[in-house]
C-alpha cells in the first residue's frame, strides 16, 4: 500500500506541477516557448501510447517485476534532469520518466488488488485513488514554492527522493503475494500489435495536441486514425493485446466503464485550464492565489475517493458512479452561466462539486473495471484504464485549444477580454456537459 501510494502521489505530482517550471527551463535554456512546452508533451504522449503494452508484459513477466523496474527508471531520469545542460537533456530524460511511469500505471493498482479480496476492493482504490489526487492539488502549489526559491531542478530531486523511497520498499517486499503465475507469452503477434498499437495512438494524440496551432496537425491526426483503425481491426478478429487473456466476465459491463472513465476524464480535464486562465486574465488574481483557488477541486476530489472506495465495498458502484458523473454535469452546466463578476464562493463552491463528482466516480467505477477481470488479466486492465484517462485529457484540451483559438485567435491570453475567455470556456463547458450526461446513462447501463 505505502509503494502503491507513493507512486501513485508522485507520478501526478510531477505531472501537474512541471507546467510552472516550463517559462524557467525556457529562460534558463534560450529556447522557444514550443520546444519547452515538449517537457510536458512527451510526458502524456509516451505514458499514453505505453501503458497498454506495458500491462501485456506485465501481465506475461510479471506485475512485480514491471513496478520495481519502472520506479528505478522514474527514479534514476528524476535524479540525472537535475544535472541537465541542455533541453535536449531533458527531454530525453523526461521520455526515459514516462516509460517508467507506464510501467507504474500498468501495475501498481493491479499488484496491490492480488493482496485483498472483493469485500476491500474498493477501500484499496480509494486510497491509491486518493493519493493520486493529492498529487493532483499539492502539484501545482509545492512546485510552484520549489521553482521560486530553488529552481526547477529541485522538483526533480524531489521526484527522485520520493520515487526512491518507493524502491527501497518495493525490494523490501520479497514476498510475491497471491499473485498469479504469468499465463500470457509474447510472440510476435503480440509484438507487431505493440509497435502498431503505441506508434498510432503516440500519433493520433500529437496530432490532436497540435490542432489548433499547427497546420499539420490534421495530417498527423488523420495517419494515427488509420494505424488505430487497422489495428482496431485486427483486435477484433483476433485480439492479442487489449484483451484481458479472455478473462473478462461482462465484457459489455467492462467496456461500459472504461467508456464512462474517458467521458469524465475528458469533461473535468480542462475546466481547471479555462479557470486559469479566467481567474489571471479576466479578475486580475495573481498566478499564487489562482492555484489556491483552484485547489478547492482536487483536495475534495482526494477526500470524496477515500470515503466512496470505502462505500463501493457495502453498496452498488454502479449507483455511486453514476451520482459522481451526475454531480459533474451539475457542476460543468453551472460554469455556463460564468460571467466577469461572478461571485468567487461560487466558483470555489462549483469547484468543490466538480471535485465531489470526480472523487464519488473514479474509486467505484476503478472497481467496477477491476471486478470484471481475473487476477491475471489485472495488469491489462490497469493500463487499459489508465489510457482511457490519458486520451480523455488529451481529447479535453484538445477541445479547449480550439475553443481558445475561435474566439481569441493566436494572440496572446492575456491581452484577451474576460468576455472572449468566457465564451471561449463556454463552448467547452457545453460539450462536457452533454458528455456528462451521456456517462450517467452508461454508468447506469453497467449494470446490464
Amino acid at each position: 500500500m505505502a509503494v502503491c501510494m507513493a507512486v501513485a502521489f508522485i507520478t501526478t505530482f510531477i505531472g501537474s506541477g512541471l507546467n510552472l517550471a516550463v517559462p524557467a527551463m525556457e529562460e534558463e535554456f534560450h529556447t522557444g516557448s514550443a520546444g519547452a512546452g515538449w517537457v510536458v508533451s512527451i510526458y502524456m504522449l509516451t505514458c499514453a501510447s505505453l501503458a497498454v503494452p506495458f500491462g501485456k508484459i506485465a501481465d506475461a513477466i510479471g506485475k512485480r517485476n514491471i513496478l520495481i523496474l519502472g520506479i528505478s527508471l522514474f527514479a534514476l531520469s528524476s535524479l540525472a534532469a537535475v544535472f541537465s545542460v541542455g533541453l535536449w537533456m531533458v527531454l530525453c530524460l523526461r521520455f526515459v520518466q514516462a516509460v517508467g511511469a507506464s510501467m507504474i500505471f500498468s501495475t501498481n493498482v493491479a499488484l496491490i488488488l492480488t493482496t485483498v479480496d472483493d469485500r476491500h476492493r474498493g477501500k484499496i482504490l480509494g486510497y491509491v485513488t486518493g493519493a493520486t489526487y493529492g498529487g493532483l492539488a499539492l502539484g501545482p502549489v509545492l512546485c510552484g514554492i520549489l521553482n521560486g526559491h530553488w529552481g526547477w531542478r529541485s522538483i526533480f530531486l524531489v521526484a527522485f527522493c520520493v520515487s526512491l523511497g518507493a524502491l527501497l520498499l518495493a525490494w523490501g517486499i520479497t514476498k510475491k503475494g497471491k499473485e498469479a503465475k504469468p499465463k500470457i507469452v509474447l510472440n510476435k503477434s503480440i509484438l507487431k500489435a505493440m509497435t502498431l498499437y503505441a506508434s498510432s495512438l503516440f500519433v493520433t494524440l500529437y496530432g490532436l495536441s497540435i490542432l489548433s496551432v499547427k497546420p499539420y496537425g490534421w495530417v498527423m491526426l488523420l495517419i494515427g486514425l488509420a494505424g488505430c483503425f487497422i489495428f482496431l481491426r485486427g483486435e477484433g478478429k483476433s485480439p492479442v493485446l487489449c484483451s484481458a487473456n479472455g478473462t473478462v466476465r461482462s465484457p459489455r459491463k467492462y467496456r461500459y466503464a472504461n467508456l464512462a472513465t474517458f467521458i469524465n476524464a475528458a469533461a473535468v480535464f480542462s475546466v481547471i485550464y479555462f479557470l486559469s486562465i479566467y481567474l489571471q486574465s479576466a479578475r486580475g488574481f495573481s498566478s499564487q492565489t489562482t492555484g489556491w483557488i483552484l485547489m478547492a477541486s482536487p483536495v475534495v476530489q482526494t477526500l470524496v475517493s477515500l470515503w466512496s472506495g470505502k462505500r463501493a465495498d457495502s453498496h452498488s458502484p454502479q449507483n455511486l458512479s453514476a451520482a459522481g458523473l451526475l454531480l459533474c454535469t451539475f457542476s460543468l452546466g453551472s460554469f455556463l452561466f460564468l460571467k466577469e463578476g461572478t461571485s468567487l464562493i461560487w466558483i470555489v463552491g462549483a469547484l468543490a462539486l466538480l471535485g465531489a463528482g470526480t472523487g464519488l466516480f473514479a474509486s467505484p467505477n476503478g472497481k467496477i473495471i477491476m471486478g470484471e477481470v481475473s487476477q491475471e488479466g489485472h495488469g491489462i486492465a490497469s493500463a487499459v484504464l489508465a489510457t482511457m484517462r490519458s486520451v480523455g485529457h488529451t481529447i479535453s484540451m484538445a477541445v479547449a485549444s480550439i475553443g481558445t483559438i475561435l474566439y481569441m485567435g493566436q494572440g496572446s491570453l492575456k491581452e484577451a477580454s474576460g468576455q472572449e475567455i468566457i465564451n471561449a470556456g463556454r463552448i467547452s463547458f457545453l460539450l462536457f456537459t452533454i458528455l456528462c450526461i451521456l456517462g450517467i446513462f452508461l454508468a447506469l447501463r453497467k449494470k446490464v
